[in-house]
């Protein structure tokens, strides 16, 4: 497996795993020296109940810095993450799709820039369908800066691209992971981009050029879901 191409590795973070002679990516545990403790190995499931519950009581009582605190606090009990970052999705039927494919797949949270990106207004929580009550969303001053804290955490940053080279199932999503997606059209920013470890994609067939931004996300979280559970390409 290809070493990350994007963003940079601060010198405490592991070397990314799986650089075996066929290139497949890394099944065993992965832990992490980072100065926050870092998160350890993963296990067969997905997110953590117990982190998930405190995550989602202080998202409640907090605005969106400390949102970030506790974000990074949650982190340390966590035993392999799995994050949803949203880049500037604005419309809060796709916010409340997410949420949805993020509550059915364990994650551990949604993140959401503050501004210019939609919020967990009624049309959201309508579309989610009860996932705004069960998985927390981090909404935060800077998204370039929380995906940094999360590198620092431990966690790798994988963005969905529809012109990268490597697809999501060749890329190790068993381990501590957030996964960024942009808004439909524009893609990830710039900051955004620098700040991924990896660019994947999904293979795409057909004569539209993107996915929605919404079926993206569940097509990769269950890409995450089925690493984790050790299944093989043609079980899920």
């Amino acid at each position: 497996m290809a070493r990350p191409a994007h963003g940079t590795a601060p010198a405490h973070r592991r070397p990314y795993p799986g650089d075996g002679d066929r290139g497949e990516p890394h099944r065993g545990p992965r832990r992490s020296g980072a100065r926050r403790g870092g998160v350890g190995a993963p296990r067969a499931g997905t997110g953590d109940e117990g982190s998930r519950d405190d995550l989602r009581a202080a998202c409640r009582a907090c605005d969106a810095g400390a949102a970030e605190d506790e974000l990074l606090a949650a982190l340390q009990s966590a035993k392999a993450p799995l994050l949803l970052a949203l880049d500037g999705v604005q419309d809060p039927h796709n916010l409340g799709a997410c949420l949805r494919s993020a509550d059915a797949c364990g994650a551990l949270a949604v993140i959401v820039p503050r501004d210019r990106a939609a919020q967990l207004t009624p049309s959201a929580r309508k579309v989610a369908v009860g996932a705004a009550e069960t998985t927390p969303v981090v909404s935060v001053t800077n998204l370039a800066r929380t995906l940094k804290l999360l590198k620092e955490a431990g966690l790798w940053v994988v963005g969905a691209d529809v012109a990268a080279a490597k697809r999501a199932d060749e890329v190790d999503l068993a381990g501590p992971v957030a996964l960024a997606l942009g808004a439909e059209g524009s893609g990830l920013r710039h900051l955004t981009r620098q700040n991924c470890d990896f660019l994947v994609g999904l293979p795409h067939l057909g004569a539209v050029e993107s996915l929605n931004v919404s079926v993206a996300a569940g097509m990769l979280l269950y890409e995450a879901v089925r690493q984790r559970q050790g299944q093989s390409r043609s079980t899920l």
